[in-house]
């Protein structure tokens, strides 16, 4: 990282939290003089509160524009979030969702879009 001035949290979550039964990684930026202070975040939780089984989620957090936000999420079934709540295996989620597939040896790119 560059500069003295970036932190990394740890947190557990014991129940009455955002991340009740998981666990976080936050970046910090001490060196922000106002806003969101947050640079990115990555959260593991439960899915649901079941004591006799076990889903659990991944969600990816990024700062931009001072709003620290879910990008991706990846939930038990595998399924993967860009932009919202999957549920399809790669669900995307924007007002012009677009994927650009890019062959290395052509000049050539490939878009898919809604």
């Amino acid at each position: 990282m560059e500069g003295s001035d970036n932190i990394v949290y740890l947190s557990g979550g014991s129940g009455g939290n955002a991340i009740d039964d998981g666990f976080a990684i936050e970046g910090v930026a001490t060196g922000v003089s106002s806003g969101d202070k947050r640079t990115g975040s990555i959260m593991m939780f439960r899915e649901n509160t079941s004591t006799s089984s076990l889903n659990s989620q991944m969600a990816f957090y990024t700062t931009g524009s001072g709003t620290h936000a879910e990008r991706i999420r990846i939930d038990s079934s595998g399924f993967v979030g860009i932009g919202g709540t999957p549920t399809h295996q790669l669900h995307l989620t924007s007002t012009i969702p677009t994927i650009k597939l890019t062959e290395s040896d052509v000049s050539t790119d490939a878009f898919i879009q809604s």
